[in-house]
């Protein structure tokens, strides 16, 4: 019997570098060095390049007066004497120096000149317990702030107030004097890919020493190759290709390159490449940065590579006849019938090609799965014969090298074998490695076994049956504990472990494989999962389960640890619908109890296991409507107004979500046309939270006695945002990648459901579907260069009706009206584009040139050929 334990991955042992490794250690050191020396250091660099990351290390470091070499006692969670502040677009002299602070004090409005967070840390420096200390100031996002208007007076001390100078006096404009610290650090962080407003003059930046961060893997790279980090290495230098590619020149590439940070946890990078980093990708591409026509349907390409598969059953199976193989042992040994070297290493590639396309086709795992656990896995490649060695090639047959080879090695390409994606990238599994030099190949690795037992195939087969079982079984458990409702699951998972141990049953030195079934040698008739027989009669359906991402988005959210996102797409697309059903469906409740679930006041303790509320974004909403300000009111009986400083709807679910008693209850807050304000305003200094949940945040009021404010991590923000709004400016690149993106874009697929079942509605159901197909054949004509389809179709919602009549009135007055807007606003093609006669007549009438409502809704929606209704163009 075969314990798990014995099968399991021999990882190399690595140095435990902390949180960091040895290439961002020696940038560590550079700022450091740079802080000490001038005392203001400036961290420079793109989207995901660890900027705040490495500042708050530094800052610790310095703070605490850790030696370079003191690798174990560094850490980014903010220390004593060290003070991190997010600039924001309404962040002034008065937040930052010195200005007048407004609370309530009695129901009444308090003014009075403060000293704000520079003066504080100053004041921190010359205290006397601090004299031999070095306090540390932040300064995070410091292109979004006007920096010459924000420390005003103070620009002209920050020169000279290092150790060997005497100290400095600051003359404030209210005349006070007070002298500069010669202990006080300045740490500041710019995004260079994110543009600014403002312009950080030369006044300004020749007081700071520059440090630049230029994306790069071995930031995030620890410790020895492995076969993961190679992989996520590979996508790393796949994506920024294609930055590289659809540039304008060398230096954009640098500027606009996606971050190593991005790249740095590998267990969820497929969610991450396909929820933040292709969403900043089509970005780029909407705003100009890059080429379409470059690099367009690279990341088409990449993002279809990263879906996860599709599920089959028995009739889906596409086996490979295997028997054939294994039967010309069923009356020989294995000694006698490979008498010569060229049939043992015939046989052993064959049989194992034939097990690796049978798994590969039988798409029961995700193509990550297979792809490391079981045709990378290094327990089985060890026992790989030197001279005949399956390996990996991209399209090109350009070799993904895992480990070096021989120069007398060559690629045998065999055209019969199936690709798999993974990762992004499409690979023929499997090609042969044969020597030129047998003998020299033979003696390259003296380690190995002798060449009569390493060319037996049956212990790499056998592994590779064990690792395939284990993740599928895994799989199916997992998926049976989250839906315990599913019997036909539960079914599986009872065959999924009668197999699995079934395999485990046998020694794995010894296990001879066969075809038929056999009691002393492992028979691959008995693995119906993996081969399964029609005339079985077997009534269990087989299914694949994948963990390539999770199954809902809150899960992916939980698992990524990125509690925010946003649900996008073009109008009529159910977003703010899907945002609560999803609320709904991760607490099993139907929709319409959800409103029981909705939070009516935040002054008591909640007594549910989860809460949620929503507020709609517009042009006109400000920090003070959404995080903290002040109310005014007028008492009953009273004319004198009352002021309070309040926490608003943030700040008060955050509160709610804070206290103990809740400790365990999720809240989720639905921001509706989030991308309607101006976000960065709207979250101000709650932007850096986001990132960085449970750490405190000064605001500029105060409430409860404190200015802080934490965002804990049970609290969800789910924003909606309709990408066919241009109205407000996009929401810049910093901000985005603290965000997942998911997108809903028009599916004939909802109005389909929407009819089910109910009678009498044939005709209205036809129409819709057919005014509905034929409204995305009319983009796909006449959709303006540099839009997507998808951004602006009109989306399924407009189409879910009960009678002709309302059909017709949503096509006059409100699908007719989009319409218009598109083309008055570019986003319509004006020239002729050969189409069905039908569109063209559309096109005329939304132009304003001919036809009737009336009569456009009736050609519209009769019948559509078979060429349209599979969604491509009309001849």
């Amino acid at each position: 019997m075969i314990e798990t334990d014995e099968l399991c991955s021999q990882e190399e042992s690595r140095r435990n570098m902390g949180i960091i490794n040895d290439f961002s250690l020696n940038k560590l050191v550079e700022i450091k060095r740079a802080a000490q020396a001038y005392n203001a250091v400036l961290i420079t660099g793109g989207c995901g390049t660890g900027k705040t990351f490495l500042a708050k290390i530094a800052a610790n470091a310095i703070a605490n007066g850790y030696a370079e070499e003191d690798t174990d006692k560094l850490d980014d969670a903010i220390c004593d004497n060290v003070e991190l502040i997010h600039l924001h677009p309404g962040y002034g002299y008065e937040d930052f120096v010195q200005g007048v602070f407004v609370s309530t004090v009695n129901d009444d409005l308090k003014f009075e000149t403060k000293p704000k967070i520079f003066l504080q840390a100053i004041d921190c420096a010359l205290r006397k317990e601090n004299r031999d200390k070095a306090v540390v100031l932040i300064l995070d996002d410091i292109h979004r702030v006007n920096v010459s208007s924000v420390f005003g007076e103070l620009l002209s001390v920050l020169e000279n107030h290092r150790s060997e100078q005497p100290q400095d006096e600051i003359t404030l404009v209210n005349g006070t004097r007070i002298p500069m610290p010669s202990n006080l650090y300045l740490i500041a962080t710019m995004n260079t890919a994110v543009p600014s407003p403002f312009v950080l003059d030369y006044a300004w930046l020749r007081r700071f020493a520059v440090v630049r961060l230029e994306s790069d893997y071995r930031y995030v790279k620890r410790g020895p190759s492995s076969l993961e980090k190679d992989t996520a290495e590979q996508l790393y230098d796949r994506v920024n290709s294609i930055v590289a590619g659809g540039a304008d020149n060398p230096t954009e590439a640098v500027q606009y390159a996606i971050g190593h940070g991005f790249f740095a946890e590998a267990p969820f990078l497929t969610s991450r490449i396909k929820r933040q980093i292709i969403p900043l990708l089509k970005q780029y591409v909407l705003d100009g940065i890059l080429d379409e026509s470059k690099v367009g349907t690279e990341i088409d390409s990449l993002d279809a590579s990263l879906s996860t598969g599709i599920t089959l059953d028995y009739n889906d199976v596409a086996s490979f006849d295997l028997s054939m193989t294994l039967n010309r042992l069923k009356e020989t040994d294995i000694a006698d019938y490979l008498a010569n070297i060229e049939d043992k290493r015939r046989f052993q590639v064959e049989l194992i090609e034939h097990l690796i396309c049978q798994m590969i086709e039988r798409k029961l795992i995700g193509n990550f799965e297979l792809f490391y656990r079981v045709m990378r896995n290094p327990d089985i490649f060890h026992y790989l014969e030197s001279d005949v060695e399956l390996h990996l090639f991209e399209p090109q047959n350009k070799s993904i090298k895992f480990h070096d080879k021989p120069s007398h090695y060559s690629a045998v390409k065999n055209s019969n074998m199936v690709e798999i994606h993974v990762c992004g990238t499409k690979y023929f599994p499997f090609r042969v490695y044969t020597a030129k030099n047998q003998k020299t190949a033979l003696s390259s690795n003296p380690n190995r076994e002798s060449s009569k037992s390493s060319l037996n195939p049956f212990p790499i087969a056998f592994r590779m049956l064990y690792y395939f079982y284990k993740t599928y079984r895994d799989n199916v458990n997992d998926y049976v504990a989250k839906f315990p409702g599913d019997h036909n699951m539960k079914l599986l998972l009872n065959l999924a472990d009668d197999e699995f141990n079934y395999i485990k049953s046998f020694d794995k030195r010894t296990a001879k494989i066969v075809w038929e079934d056999d009691p002393d040698h492992l028979s691959l008739a008995r693995l119906t999962i993996l081969w399964p027989r029609k005339e079985d009669g077997n009534s269990i359906e087989i299914k694949g389960v994948y963990r390539m991402e999770a199954n809902d988005y809150i899960d992916i959210m939980d698992n990524m640890e990125v509690r925010q996102m946003i649900l996008q797409g073009p109008p009529g697309t159910s977003k703010t619908y899907t945002a609560k059903d999803m609320i709904a469906a991760k607490w099993s409740i139907a929709k319409d109890e959800l409103k029981n679930f909705k939070i009516p006041s935040y002054d008591q303790a909640w007594d549910k296991p989860f809460g949620w509320d929503i507020v709609q974004f517009h042009p006109s909403y400000g920090y003070e409507d959404f995080i903290r300000g002040i109310t005014v009111e007028t008492p009953e009986n009273s004319t004198a107004p009352h002021y309070k400083t309040v926490n608003k709807l943030l700040g008060r679910m955050a509160d709610l979500a804070l206290r103990e008693i809740h400790s365990g209850k999720k809240f989720y807050l639905i921001i509706d046309e989030i991308n309607r304000a101006n976000i960065a305003t709207v979250f101000g200094e709650l932007i850096y939270a986001l990132e960085y949940r449970g750490e405190q945040v000064a605001t500029p009021y105060e409430v409860k006695n404190t200015n802080s404010i934490v965002l804990p991590k049970n609290l969800y923000i789910i924003g909606t945002m309709n990408t066919a709004d241009k109205s407000v400016g996009g929401i810049d690149y910093a901000i985005r990648r603290r965000f997942l993106f998911f997108s809903l874009t028009p599916d004939a697929g909802v109005i389909e459901t929407y009819f089910e079942g109910k009678p009498g509605v044939e005709d209205v159901k036809k129409k819709a579907i057919t005014l509905f197909r034929h409204i995305g054949l009319f983009f796909d004509s006449y959709l303006s260069d540099g839009y997507h389809k998808d951004d602006l179709q009109i989306g399924h919602t407009y189409f879910l009706v009960d009678t002709v009549q309302q059909l017709k009135d949503r096509f006059k007055y409100q699908i007719v009206p989009i319409l218009r807007e598109y083309y008055k606003d570019g986003l319509l093609d004006s020239g002729e584009s050969e189409t069905k006669p039908e569109l063209k007549d559309l096109k005329a009438f939304i132009s304003g040139t001919e036809g009737s409502a009336d009569a456009m809704f009736a050609k519209l929606t009769a019948a559509i050929t078979a060429a349209a209704a599979n969604g491509q163009k009309a001849e």
